[in-house]
């Protein structure tokens, strides 16, 4: 306690002594004893005994530390610990350690110096006799770094001795008169050399390649940044075979810009015409920018918001498409009365050829106003006026004299009003008014109108009545196909409906309905429900009946009696004016008390035809004892079919997760002669066994196939069998059918096999992909094909804890055997990839695409591969924008 006491006093003196230092805050975390002294006119305070400082977000640990009030500097004494957090060009920010005997921080610069300092950062660690930092840079004379100390190993694979490195936190390291050492061996001089701490995706990226048409050719791109909210990349091109030769581009994000711009994307590339291009030499232009941005404006809710799109593109369209610029803005503004969109859509440049794929507004202006509401009424308003020019409707006679396209202007109008009272005791009143008006510059107009009015009276609890009127009308033609509308539409709908509940049991409901603009003939049904359910019976019916026509249009009925445990009884039927009667339906059935058993019985009968349609019977059932931890469950499904006598079904025992299956289907034989006579006598009967799925591990076996009840057994039968077996990072699948012998087949052959793999033979040797054969027969003629999809097999080097080297052999082709293919040549693909954590290695050959490939990559720089092929060498890096 005296010791925090102490402490905390300490932390109050210090504070005070450096009021002068106002632009950095600086806590005492830890120190045993604090000093005031006065040497050659300068205000030391020195702090001793395991001293730790937190300087803002920046730790300090040393032995001793003295601050100079006067020079506003901190010595740092003895064993030193420097952390601070850095932030890069890019916006990111990254940890930074500076360790040694002694450094010296200027708190009003933020500058630091020191001597014998090791810096150790996320990518790299840095030994400098002398080191001095100012804000985003620092500088090591004499130095020493690797991107390997983080491995552990001694010594370390590679690193450099420098004369004088720049580290730019986050972006780059600069080193001059640099030796490259190999397990610290020196093996080249280098001038300079760059490392780039950026991101993966914000490396340099190359592609070198040659080919017949452009000769030599190369793609570059350079990463930069401007200051902290800009990066980007330089693009440059060469092609040998071109003219000009020489192409430029930029491909460029930024942030918090002037004019309100808070982001700023923007791609431009210029780039050589391809040889015997129909324009002839010259360049082709890409260019893309997409801007957000938010400007103040007083008296809206969130100032004015606006994006911009421009775009064109010549690099890989064809001569029609070359030269055209399209454009989008947008900005938009919200006020406690209305919101107010200003919108461009522009194309510049050649004429479109044929109809245009995109609308352009030239402008277009819309106000949107805010509900309005007096009372029990309320009204919302929209107005869009533009001038456009889109494709031509095909409907519009105008539009389509005119040609692929039309121009006009438009104005827009919607409108939705409400109104919602309760006029007296019981009673509720709605008046609805949809309105969307479009008028032209060219005199057109399309009109959609929508206006219902309804009136519910509630007599009592349980009746209630009600009169409700539609009217609709939908007219005219719009020159344009984007905003054309459906045909022509009118309807004028009174509606009366009247629902009552006459017994707590007992409900009915009537409806009649009349269009004021269709013919007698033309009007929908009256309907009346009925629904009775006193327990345990269940009733329900419908009836629609045209008394304009005076015909009977259509009826229902549904009668269920029974619930929950015992016996049900349910019968249902329908009647149709075009189809007349359908099917009567009757199911009786059974569930026990405990619910773990249910039989039904099911009879279908035709009353157009008058005779039994079909009889189906269900039961399942589980078992009583023993029933959670290894159940019992049966369930068996059969329907038997009288017209063209069939039967059909399926049956399943399973016990402990594993089901025994069957299912058969067959038409069976009969005195009438049909097409369907050859047919007769047979079907198809399958058993199966499974495991339980959903699990780790899943198998299956499955036996059957088209069956003969005439001749006694299986025509042409299969054996298949699966299994399935995933856990995490593994995966093994195995499928197989055979071809059994039968009624019509002698032999037993594999039809096809496959497997599926991402599976750890062992802790060195892993497979992964598929395999698949197929056999396939044309009378006595075999054909077997065996293919790879890829599949291969790897093997882990060097220690078992963490392999440092995986060697894999791939197939990646397709074999064909039989009397007449062409033996085909094994093709293994083998690949090496070494990973030494601090850089990799990888070699490939691959004969299928008779390619050598070799990659090497490092953490800061990135990676490259090198391809050797039939056409030379090729550098196949990440390309930026066109080709």
């Amino acid at each position: 306690m005296r010791f925090m006491l102490v402490l905390a006093r300490l932390m109050v003196l210090f504070g005070a002594l450096l009021a002068g230092a106002q632009a950095r805050t600086i806590e005492i975390i830890s120190a045993d004893r604090l000093e005031l002294r006065r040497v050659d006119n300068q205000e030391l305070v020195v702090i001793s005994g395991g001293v730790e400082l937190h300087l803002e977000r920046d730790v300090i640990r040393a032995d001793r530390v003295e601050y100079n009030r006067t020079r506003r500097t901190l010595t740092l004494v003895g064993k030193t610990y420097y952390k601070s957090v850095t932030r890069g060009q890019d916006g990111q920010e990254s940890e930074q350690v500076l360790t040694g005997d002694g450094l010296v921080v200027n708190l009003g610069t933020e500058n630091l110096a020191g001597e014998d300092v090791i810096i150790t950062t996320a990518d790299l660690q840095i030994r400098g006799e002398q080191v001095e930092r100012v804000p985003g840079q620092l500088q090591a004379n004499n130095s020493y770094f690797t991107p390997c100390a983080r491995c552990g190993r001694t010594p370390n694979d590679y690193a450099f001795r420098a004369g004088r490195v720049v580290l730019y936190p986050g972006d780059r390291l600069i080193a001059y008169e640099a030796t490259l050492l190999l397990a610290d061996a020196p093996v080249a001089y280098l001038p300079m050399v760059v490392l780039f701490l950026n991101d993966p995706d914000r490396q340099p990226r190359f592609e070198i390649g040659q080919d017949s048409v452009d000769g030599l050719f190369a793609r570059v791109g350079l990463p930069f940044t401007i200051g902290s909210n800009a990066l980007g990349y330089t693009l440059l091109r060469y092609y040998q075979n071109r003219a000009p030769s020489l192409g430029l581009g930029v491909d460029l994000s930024a942030y918090d810009l002037i004019f309100g711009v808070q982001r700023l994307d923007l791609y431009a590339l210029a780039e050589p015409r391809r040889v015997n291009d129909p324009l002839g030499g010259g360049y082709n232009f890409d260019f893309r920018v997409n801007a957000t941005g938010l400007l103040p404006w007083e008296g809206t809710k969130n100032g004015l918001q606006y994006t911009l799109t421009a775009e064109r593109r010549d690099i890989g369209q064809s001569v029609e498409r070359k030269g055209v610029t399209g454009v989008d803005f947008t900005a938009k503004a919200e006020w406690n009365e209305l919101d107010a969109t200003f919108r461009y859509t522009g194309r510049f440049g050649p004429d479109p050829v044929g109809r245009l794929n995109e609308v352009l507004r030239r402008p277009e202006i819309t106000l949107d106003f805010q509900p309005i509401r007096w009372g029990e009424l309320s009204a919302d308003f929209a107005v869009t006026f533009g001038s456009y020019t889109a494709a031509s409707n095909p409907l519009s006679r105008t539009a389509r004299a005119a040609g692929d396209n039309f121009s006009a202007e438009r104005l827009l109008e919607t409108h939705n009003i409400t109104y919602e009272t309760r006029p007296w005791s019981g009673a509720t009143f709605s008046v609805r008014n949809t309105f969307t008006g479009q008028y032209y510059s060219t005199g057109a107009r399309v009109v959609n109108l929508d206006v219902n009015t309804t009136l519910r009276q509630e007599v009592t609890p349980d009746t209630s009545f009600s009169v409700r009127y539609d009217y609709a009308r939908q007219e005219g033609t719009s020159p344009f196909e984007f905003d054309r509308v459906g045909s022509r539409r009118l309807s004028g709908v009174l509606r009366l409906n009247a629902t009552t509940r006459l017994a707590p049991w007992l409900q009915l409901e009537a409806e009649q309905a009349y269009d004021f603009v269709q013919p007698a003939d033309n009007q929908e049904p009256a309907r009346v429900a009925v629904t009775a359910n006193p327990n345990p019976v269940d009733l329900r019916g419908n009836v629609q009946y045209d008394f304009f026509l005076r015909r009977l249009e259509n009826w229902d009925a549904r009668l269920n009696v029974g619930g929950g445990v015992g016996v049900t009884f349910g019968l249902s039927t329908s009647f149709n004016y075009l189809n007349g009667y359908q099917p009567l339906v009757g199911t009786l059935g059974y569930i026990n008390p405990d619910r773990s058993a249910d039989a039904s019985f099911t009879a279908t009968y035709n009353l157009q035809q008058g005779h039994l349609q079909s009889v189906r019977a269900q039961v399942n059932g589980i078992a009583t004892e023993d029933a959670i931890l290894n159940p019992i469950r049966m369930s068996v499904d059969q329907t038997f079919s009288t017209q063209n006598p069939r039967i059909q079904g399926s049956q399943s025992l399973t016990w402990r997760g594993t089901t025994l299956s069957s299912s058969h289907d067959f038409l069976l034989p009969d005195a009438v002669v049909e097409s369907e006579d050859p047919l007769e006598g047979q079907g198809n009967l399958n058993f199966a066994l499974s495991s339980p799925q959903g699990g780790a591990t899943s198998w299956s076996v499955q036996y059957g196939g088209r069956y003969s009840l005439t001749r006694g057994g299986w025509n042409t039968p299969t054996l298949t069998g699966t299994y399935s077996s995933t856990s995490p990072g593994q995966r093994l699948v195995l499928n197989t059918t055979l071809n059994m012998p039968g009624l019509d087949r002698a032999y037993l052959d594999v039809a096809n096999a496959s497997a599926n793999a991402q599976f750890d033979v062992s802790p060195r040797i892993g497979l992964a992909g598929e395999v698949r054969f197929a056999r396939t027969r044309s009378g006595a003629a075999i054909t077997d094909t065996l293919s790879f999809r890829p599949f291969g097999v790897t093997f882990a080097l060097g220690p078992i804890e963490r392999p440092e080297a995986y060697f894999s052999v791939i197939l990646d082709q397709s074999f064909t055997f039989s009397p007449t293919a062409t033996p085909q040549p094994l093709k293994p693909i083998f690949r090496l990839n070494v990973d030494r954590c601090c850089w990799t290695f990888g070699a490939e050959l691959n004969p299928v695409e008779q390619r050598v490939r070799l990659s090497l990559s490092v953490p800061l720089g990135g990676g490259q591969n090198i391809d050797v092929t039939n056409n030379g060498v090729r550098l196949p890096g990440l390309t930026t924008g066109g080709n």
